[in-house]
């Protein structure tokens, strides 16, 4: 198994895609690639229905899969505000590729009736890994998830909302020789590759994990038999100054996912917005549905938090083995805005393996598992990390 990535920042896409390919063919030893994940900022909007055809001229037979964006991941670095397109190839003896496309008609089938899945997909083999790349403004991306955690539980998904459109019909997903503006596109991967998602959410805990003793929803009513409110305030005036100044600008709540952990840690919350609260029931709203006797921890985020967070988990990674390539779909909220240097979390990769072959690009909403299950995340760099199988 063999991977490259490459970006370029030309003015046109037929130069930026040759000056590519021959990064690309170098490091693959001009062997041919047998799929291309390509990502491309909204600047070259009026040359991206050319895409497929010119992807076909110069690298025939390789499978394309990919989607337009507000920032762009390759080679080495990240691209937030001027063009750039990258592509990622990859040699992949003996793996299967099936890429699917699903319109609105075709999503709206799949809530109904999640069990139809496998005929859309064009499979229903068990062992498979999934990416899944869906438009924000014709796809309910929670239903989607569910329907894919329903028909196959144990399979990695992992993807990133499309970005570079600001309505509907602006943003581009790329699949085979087509482009889509509407629905989501898929590729199932099958045969000896391996993908591990590292999901980093950024966020660390600043209370004592908390019981969920009445709620309705994603209304938090009651932690430990006290209104949530009057609760969380307790667990402030507990808190640093330093954790205070975090919670009064960056306050979350980690659901713990899995409740039979005796020590759960990293990765085992998943982290969830408020929406709101009602002072005087001390009612929260979340954006998540809470379980009755459900273990929660308050959360915050910062730079260094994130930062910290991405560090460890890729470390933990890391024990799997060095990986042939990787994916990275890393919120619109992240990069500079957040650490105010580019290029901060591939570096933070290229750190923990050096010369790992990257492509990606900033998504407006992450995929990824936590405990098991998959969602829909925000501020989240979603990590896709793949290895040949035994």
């Amino acid at each position: 198994m063999q991977w490259a990535s490459a970006i370029a920042s030309d003015e046109g896409l037929a130069t930026a895609l040759a000056n590519i390919d021959g990064s690309l063919s170098t490091r693959l030893l001009d062997e041919a690639p047998d799929v291309l994940f390509v990502f491309v900022s909204a600047h070259y909007s009026e040359e991206m229905p050319s895409l497929p055809a010119l992807l076909a001229a110069r690298w025939p037979g390789a499978m394309v899969f990919g989607c337009s964006g507000n920032g762009i991941v390759g080679g080495s670095r990240e691209v937030e505000v001027e063009r750039a397109v990258s592509v990622t190839a990859a040699v992949l003896p003996g793996v299967s590729l099936r890429g699917f496309h699903l319109s609105p008609k075709d999503l709206a089938t799949l809530i109904a009736s999640p069990l139809t899945l496998p005929g859309y997909v064009g499979t229903d083999e068990r062992d498979l890994s999934f990416l899944l790349l869906p438009d924000p403004f014709s796809c309910d991306v929670e239903r989607l998830l569910q329907a894919f955690d329903i028909t196959w539980p144990d399979a990695p998904k992992i993807g990133g909302i499309v970005s570079g459109g600001n309505k509907p019909g602006e943003g581009a997903m790329f699949l085979g020789d087509a482009l889509h503006r509407t629905g989501a596109i898929g590729l199932a991967l099958s045969g000896p590759i391996e993908l591990e998602a590292v999901v980093a959410q950024g966020c660390r805990p600043v209370s004592h994990p908390m019981r969920v003793t009445r709620c309705q929803e994603n209304l938090l009513m009651e932690l430990d038999g006290v209104p949530a409110g009057q609760r969380i305030q307790t667990a402030f005036e507990e808190s640093s100054e330093e954790e205070q100044a975090l919670m009064r600008q960056s306050l979350f709540v980690g659901l713990l996912m899995d409740d039979s952990l005796e020590t759960p840690g990293r990765g085992d919350f998943l982290v969830r917005n408020i929406l709101g609260a009602d002072p005087g029931r001390g009612v929260l709203a979340i954006s998540g549905r809470l379980v009755q006797h459900q273990m929660v921890q308050l959360q915050v985020r910062d730079a260094q938090t994130s930062a910290e967070d991405l560090v460890a988990l890729l470390a933990a990674s890391a024990e799997g083995g060095e990986p042939a390539g990787a994916l990275l779909f890393s919120c619109l909220g992240r990069g500079q805005g957040l650490y105010g240097v580019p290029d901060h979390d591939i570096k933070l990769m290229q750190e923990q393996f050096a010369g790992l072959a990257t492509g990606g690009f900033f998504c407006n909403g992450e995929i990824g598992p936590v405990g098991g299950s998959s969602f829909l995340h925000g501020y989240t760099s979603s990590i896709g990390l793949f290895r040949s199988k035994p």
